[in-house]
């Protein structure tokens, strides 16, 4: 697994024009990365839980989610499942008030 390849995709997303480009073309975009097979299935899915338990910070997925527009709620229920941690109902609601 190459980690900090994987951070350094999803770092570069927080800048707009790198996140119009990934989102136009995310297999042109990300093959700018050596990455691993699955590390690229995760991040076209925008599956924040599989990067969470390969590892990666939750610090990267976070700008991996606003690319692909899920909000605060979804990303956090994404970690908390893929941490096995219950939903919290009430940290939900305050996500999802902002």
């Amino acid at each position: 697994m190459s980690r900090y390849k994987v951070e350094e995709l999803c770092f570069a997303l927080a800048d707009g024009a790198n996140a119009a480009k990934f989102k136009a073309d995310k297999d042109a975009f990300i093959a700018n990365y050596a990455l691993t097979e699955a590390e690229k299935e995760a991040i076209k899915k925008g599956d924040v839980g599989t990067l969470y338990r390969m590892g990666v910070v939750t610090q990267a997925i976070i700008f991996l989610s606003r690319a692909f527009g899920y909000d605060n709620a979804t990303y956090v229920t994404q970690l908390r499942q893929a941490a096995g941690l219950p939903e919290i109902k009430e940290q939900l609601e305050i996500l999802r008030s902002r």
